[in-house]
């Protein structure tokens, strides 16, 4: 309720704390995220929302393609990137 009173659309529930984990190791990291269900109590906003497999089909040529596109960029990447 509090994020959607500040004016957020979409909540997820990663990048903390892997991203500072990650950072504190040297490690690359990414994230890919796909909205796969309304938040609680936010269901009647679009019904014919399709979630699940319809965006799981649509979306796994963007992943691919962007995990593609990340490996070539940190291939060579220094662990102190």
């Amino acid at each position: 309720a509090l994020a959607g009173q500040l004016g957020a659309d979409v909540v997820g529930m990663t990048l903390c704390p892997e991203v500072w984990l990650a950072a504190e190791l040297g490690v690359a990291y990414a994230s890919l995220c796909l909205v796969t269900n309304f938040a609680t109590g936010l269901w009647h906003l679009d019904p014919r929302r399709d979630f699940g497999a319809g965006v799981a089909r649509r979306a796994l040529p963007v992943l691919l393609a962007a995990a593609v596109e990340l490996g070539a960029r940190t291939a060579f990447m220094p662990a102190s990137a």
